[in-house]
């Protein structure tokens, strides 16, 4: 379908970023945005090659997409915030727990050099080895369950029910951590406005 036909919709596409703190320091690992036609997470580099590329603009991506995938997404890749934290398996255990307290979160992710995801790591295990010498926020991981960014937002949220989960790292088809889906994203996207239904 050609970019200009006249059932495309443009739409903005928010930028996500991690920021993952290393021993060296916080730096943006990725940026990357939810493609609503490949329903997929893509590089900002290749949504500006796109010929459906409108405009650019600081945290959004403005592109023509087919009117049937234009609306709000289900898919639970496209509801991730726009910055997520995100700390290397390698950090100080105290230096980790002061990021967290920082940031006034009660747990993060943790991934490796190559931003697969290893676990969760939780304020309170930090704490615990943060008196520790060489201690190392890859040894607070615990297992975590993620979900694929494909998955629908109703998926997300009977796994964070059934698992009793406020928190679910979202990763794409090489695990690659994108984002951490929350339960009040999830119930914002169930609580959204709803398009008018045209009465016949």
């Amino acid at each position: 379908m050609a970019p200009n036909e006249s059932d495309d919709r443009a739409v903005h596409l928010l930028k996500r970023r991690l920021v993952v703190v290393t021993p060296y320091g916080a730096d943006v690992a990725a940026v990357s945005v939810h493609c609503p036609i490949k329903c997929s997470g893509q590089t900002v580099e290749s949504c500006r090659s796109c010929s459906r590329l409108l405009a650019g603009h600081p945290n959004t991506l403005e592109c023509l997409v087919p009117a049937a995938v234009a609306g709000p997404s289900a898919l639970c890749g496209d509801l991730l915030p726009r910055e997520t934290l995100v700390l290397d398996a390698e950090l100080p255990a105290a230096e980790g727990l002061a990021m967290l307290q920082a940031s006034q979160l009660s747990s993060a992710p943790v991934i490796d050099d190559n931003r697969l995801l290893l676990g969760l790591t939780l304020a309170s295990s930090l704490a615990a080895l943060a008196q520790t010498p060489d201690a190392e926020v890859d040894d607070a991981v615990t297992d975590a369950v993620a979900a694929n960014e494909r998955l629908t937002v109703v998926e997300a949220a009977h796994v964070m029910a059934t698992r009793e989960l406020d928190r679910l790292p979202i990763v794409d088809d090489r695990g690659r951590l994108l984002g951490v889906l929350t339960a009040l994203d999830v119930v914002r996207w169930f609580n959204r406005p709803k398009p008018a239904v045209a009465s016949g």
